[in-house]
């Protein structure tokens, strides 16, 4: 196939309401380009993906999907992971690079129908967490039954499914891990029984750790990556 001029996939970009900022290093389909939306928020992508017919703008995605997503990517600095304390409603989130914490949030879904909002992550998780943070590696927690609260373990697992679906689909390595797994390997000792005490104890390990002062939602994704960034360095996954 005749590569392309700038001219033409300026053309191409236009036509579908989007604006090329740059097309530098163009040489096929795969190649990365950036294109802006018509709200001024950059994204990298290729042609093969730009000429999809659901391709859209990940950041005003996001904003019709109620969650608020950066401006800004945080640079990529060496190996990425992200890691995930995933529920449908609440989906805390932290961001490493080459060890450190680059970015967190909790992200929140609103719909009253569970399909409506695992529908919504699945998009978040396509188009916002890897498509536009591109991550070398993915870790989410593992669901556990509480209370026998059946209901709501088939939530979760719903939502594992639509988590690693999606790491598969990008041929991304993810791990899924237990959170008394990940508790010991941040230095949360003990198993207490109930919510409360593990959210504080949580939320207290990362004040302690990076000075930030989160949510207990915020608390365990951050920790979850904490305890990846440490399997990484000491080469026991990957």
């Amino acid at each position: 196939m005749a590569s392309l001029s700038s001219e033409q996939i300026a053309a191409e970009v236009e036509a579908k309401g989007f604006k090329l900022v740059d097309a530098s290093k163009y040489k096929n389909l795969e190649s990365d380009i950036t294109v802006s939306c018509k709200k001024g928020h950059n994204i990298v992508t290729n042609l093969k993906s730009f000429r999809h017919p659901s391709f859209e703008c990940p950041f005003c995605a996001s904003e019709e999907m109620h969650v608020v997503s950066p401006q800004i990517v945080p640079d990529k600095h060496g190996f990425r992971i992200i890691a995930c304390d995933q529920a449908t409603e609440k989906f805390g989130v932290s961001i490493w690079d080459d060890g450190k914490l680059v970015y967190y949030n909790v992200f929140n879904f609103i719909d009253g129908l569970v399909g409506n909002r695992l529908s919504k992550i699945d998009r978040f998780l396509d188009q916002v967490l890897i498509g536009t943070w591109n991550p070398d590696y993915i870790i989410f927690e593992d669901i556990q039954l509480e209370h026998n609260n059946v209901m709501t373990f088939k939530v979760l697992a719903q939502l594992l499914g639509v988590c690693e679906v999606e790491a598969i689909k990008h041929n991304i390595n993810y791990a899924v891990v237990t959170p008394s797994t990940w508790r010991a390997g941040v230095g949360i000792l003990g198993a207490a029984k109930d919510r409360a005490t593990r959210k504080s104890a949580a939320i207290n390990r990362v004040l302690s750790l990076t000075g930030a002062n989160v949510t207990d939602d915020t608390a365990e994704a951050i920790l979850i990556g904490k305890y990846a960034t440490g399997l990484y360095k000491s080469k026991k996954a990957f």
